[in-house]
């Protein structure tokens, strides 16, 4: 699944309305609300709360694009609209309705006829608090949970006085399931035999929603630095839970046993440097080194996507020697989840099976972590796999893409004195620069048409196209210039040309030229071919020819110039590679794998020492690549459901 239209929700509404699916035309929409501060975060209190609307009708490399979504409300402050949010949203509601019962002319440039377009507003996208206030359901307390409602199984501390959803996942799996049977590592002496209930209709939440009226409460907050491992949390430990090594000594009340999870000074130190080397591939992330808090052993201030990215690819590596073993596989297992649910495309059968083993993955984190952890964030994750089968690839529908769109109109912001009019101004002029630009001749520079920031000048040469000095992308951050010598030298240049197609014609003459003196039969030539070419194709071809998986690390980024010939250039990536064979050990749990670097497979002193270099095209299907930090307002400093993260 790549796209929307690949997921069971598309086709089934298909088959429920044969007569809108009948017209490719008709548009399918999805509608997000949320809201930013426009002052800042320190500034005064302002909350403006947009109504953006964005069609599915497009490839999945148009998609979500800001050029293609529609602001279509701006609610005013200062404060967020709560529960009157339905009468900002009426004159929206009439306009879809109309399109989806009658439709509106429309003229097809295509086929130069017009038609009825009809549109289907599919689903709204929303953080959690928004989804709270735009349906009416209260997503805080022991029912925060707008999918198992009332039978979340959700009860409040004793002592932490918080809503817990501890022990409210063995309800999902299979009824022969050892772990509902297992009295120890649960709620203690509690065996599970309840099934969880099957999800509401369309037509069961039309009901409940018409004799109940709206119901929004304040979401629940947590004060800076504060961790869900403290003394309430052992002492509500020891009234829910069978785990007396965790429980508190009633001789030292103030002195928490060492849990399997908690890490030393020693190994904080580790992470927080660790963690403070790390460089990411241009676009790949923020800086996370600047979270990085060493004298407090602590990583904070973490924007939401950085958060994504520690947990999908970061825990299975800086956590494999630190924790146990169990403690470890549980956390990767999280990942690995996160991983298949925010691929670009999705496997059909690994979701399904990520659906069938969620609850699994939930009461194995809840056999390690006390019964605090687990609030109703951490419950929402085993409805999770479901939601993708339905929906598709979670990049439609997630909130990052109307974050940046936010931030776009948080910029539009001139006039402090009125700043929905500002906001709707400089948009409307937007859109039409945009809409316009369609009709402009193909060498008229404007936004639609411009490169990106990454992409560099092609080298406008005959006799180089497609050959390695067209190279994608261009370098970035801080560049030294030095000359390369001896063995180092040689290396380089034999792979510029024994990848460059320029160079072909002139290698098969040089094979020519040696089988005029010596004899084909002569194992001469072999030692010649070998010094200068046969090495290097030995190797690529071995490469290419099966499927090995090559790991190692990046220690430097290499532009080659060549001002004598039209000024060309020649990206190197110097990397030091791990013998695939002796150097690797795949886990029990899916990769990353691990590998000893110590085992060097490739060095200059090596017949086989070209294969030290790598072209940048080649890096890229290898996963190499340059950093450059973001902008620390690269996303929305003021949106409300970003935390940090302790």
């Amino acid at each position: 699944m790549c796209h929307p239209s690949d997921a069971e929700a598309w086709r089934h509404f298909d088959k429920s309305y044969p007569d809108f699916a009948v017209e490719p035309r008709n548009v399918r929409l999805a509608l997000c609300i949320d809201g930013f501060a426009p002052y800042g975060q320190y500034g005064r209190t302002y909350s403006c709360w947009p109504v953006i609307l964005t069609a599915y009708n497009f490839s999945p490399g148009m998609c979500m694009k800001p050029e293609y979504m529609f602001l279509t409300i701006v609610i005013p402050g200062p404060s967020n609209p709560k529960c009157f949010i339905n009468i900002y949203l009426e004159p929206l509601i009439k306009e879809l309705l109309q399109l989806w019962h009658v439709g509106v002319l429309t003229h097809d440039h295509a086929t130069n006829q017009a038609f009825m377009m009809r549109a289907a507003w599919m689903w709204t996208i929303n953080h959690l608090p928004a989804y709270g206030m735009a349906s009416g359901w209260s997503t805080a307390g022991i029912m925060g949970c707008p999918i198992c409602m009332e039978d979340t199984q959700a009860f409040r501390l004793q002592h932490g006085r918080k809503a817990c959803y501890f022990n409210c996942h063995r309800q999902f799996l299979p009824h022969d399931h050892p772990y509902r049977r297992n009295k120890r590592s649960f709620t203690k002496n509690r065996q599970e035999r309840k099934i969880a209930r099957p999800r509401l209709t369309g037509d069961e939440i039309h009901r409940r929603v018409e004799q109940y009226g709206t119901a929004v409460e304040k979401p629940l907050t947590y004060p800076p630095g504060e961790t869900k491992d403290n003394l309430n949390a052992r002492k509500d430990l020891k009234n829910i839970c069978n785990r007396p090594e965790l429980e508190v000594d009633e001789r030292r009340p103030n002195a928490m046993p060492k849990a399997a999870y908690t890490l030393t000074k020693e190994q904080k130190e580790k992470i927080c440097a660790w963690v403070r080397s790390l460089r990411f591939p241009d676009g790949y992330a923020s800086n996370i080194a600047r979270c990085v808090d060493i004298a407090n052993l602590r990583v904070h201030g973490m924007k939401s996507h950085d958060c994504h990215v520690f947990m999908q690819k970061l825990i299975p590596v800086a956590f494999r020697e630190l924790l146990l073993e169990f403690v470890w596989s549980a956390l990767t297992e999280v990942s690995l989840l996160f991983q298949v649910l925010c691929s670009t495309i999705l496997d059909f059968k690994k979701v399904q099976e990520l659906e069938e083993n969620v609850a699994i993955i939930m009461c194995n984190l809840e056999k390690i972590f006390p019964p605090t952890f687990f609030d109703s964030m951490e419950h929402l994750i085993v409805h999770l796999p479901y939601e993708a089968r339905v929906g598709g690839p979670v990049q439609y529908r997630w909130m990052y893409p109307f974050e940046r769109f936010l931030r776009d109109l948080k910029k539009k912001v001139k006039n402090k004195a009125h700043v929905e009019a500002s906001i709707c101004e400089a948009y409307i002029v937007q859109k039409i620069g945009w809409f316009t630009s369609h009709y402009f001749e193909s060498h008229v520079t404007c936004k639609r048409h411009r490169p990106s920031r990454n992409d560099e000048l092609t080298q406008n040469n005959d006799r180089v196209a497609r050959d390695i000095f067209n190279h994608p992308g261009c370098t970035s951050g801080v560049s030294t210039k030095r000359y390369t010598l001896g063995q180092e030298r040689h290396v380089m240049e034999m792979y510029v040309l024994c990848n460059s197609e320029v160079v072909a014609p002139y290698y098969r003459s040089f094979l020519n030229e040696l089988y005029e003196t010596y004899s084909p039969d002569d194992p001469i030539i072999d030692q010649i071919v070998a010094t200068d070419f046969k090495a290097w194709f030995n190797v690529v071809s071995s490469y290419t020819d099966t499927d090995i998986d090559f790991y190692g690390m990046l220690k430097e980024i290499i532009q080659l110039d060549y001002p004598v010939i039209d000024s060309l250039q020649v990206v190197l990536f110097k990397c030091k590679w791990v013998d695939p064979t002796r150097g690797m050990k795949l886990e029990e749990v899916e990769p990353p794998p691990k590998v000893n670097t110590d085992n060097q497979t490739y060095n200059l002193h090596d017949p086989n020492g070209l294969v030290q270099f790598v072209d940048i095209s080649e890096a890229m299907q290898h996963g190499a690549g340059t950093s450059r930090p973001h902008d620390d307002d690269e996303e929305d400093e003021d949106e409300e459901e970003e935390d940090d993260l302790e």
